[in-house]
């Protein structure tokens, strides 16, 4: 209790942490059927994990988690992309996915560089990852649509995933972009934190519910 007392984290966020959890026991059960996105996933889940972890130790530690979000982000929205290429270009990929890796780390050296130094909140690479997201959402959720293979899309899980992704962040994008003008300053501001706890635990919650969905593979 006295470690709780010490992080200072609402309830909503230990719930997020342990729906994370669930979601990385039910990749690892599914583990076998899942394709290449949902693998990629799977170890977007566990990145998402060990850097919340590591955030909570440095909460112990009265250390700052900024330097934490200039390493997490741009990995982050690599696999992201990735996952987004693998999806819509399923072969012939390589160049965009080495185009991708080098690009997106590059834009978070650049930004803790010359924009945002590692003791600032990089706000930047945040509002770009939800803008670009959310474009991302939306046209894989468009070529979901207009495949005849899928006959239910509520059976197919990337559209779960690739719905709770776009719902989340375009809620995070007005979070980043007015937290520090307005948010951070506003006497609602644990309320408002708390909301984008519920939305991050629906995405996960989705998430863990996808991995179900995947037919089971024939085996000979």
């Amino acid at each position: 209790m006295e470690i709780l007392r010490k992080l200072q984290q609402p309830i909503s966020f230990y719930v997020y942490l342990f729906v994370i959890i669930l979601a990385i026991i039910s990749g690892c059960i599914n583990y076998k059927k899942t394709d290449k996105c949902g693998k990629l996933i799977l170890l977007l889940l566990i990145i998402t994990l060990i850097s919340e972890s590591i955030g909570l130790i440095l909460i112990l530690l009265k250390k700052s988690k900024f330097p934490l979000y200039h390493f997490f982000v741009p990995v982050e929205i690599l696999l992201y992309t990735i996952y987004f290429i693998l999806l819509i270009k399923p072969y012939n990929n390589l160049r965009y996915i080495l185009a991708s890796s080098i690009f997106w780390p590059l834009a978070g050296m650049l930004n803790m560089i010359f924009l945002q130094p590692m003791h600032k909140l990089n706000s930047n690479m945040l509002i770009i990852e939800n803008v670009v997201v959310v474009a991302m959402a939306l046209y894989a959720l468009y070529k979901i649509l207009l495949n005849d293979k899928i006959v239910n899309v509520l059976n197919y899980p990337h559209f779960w995933v690739w719905t709770f992704s776009l719902i989340y962040e375009c809620y995070a994008f007005f979070f980043w972009a007015l937290f520090e003008s307005l948010i951070r300053r506003s006497p609602y501001r644990m309320v408002i934190i708390d909301s984008q706890d519920i939305i991050n635990i629906a995405l996960y919650v989705a998430i863990c519910f996808s991995f179900f969905l995947y037919p089971k593979k024939n085996t000979v």
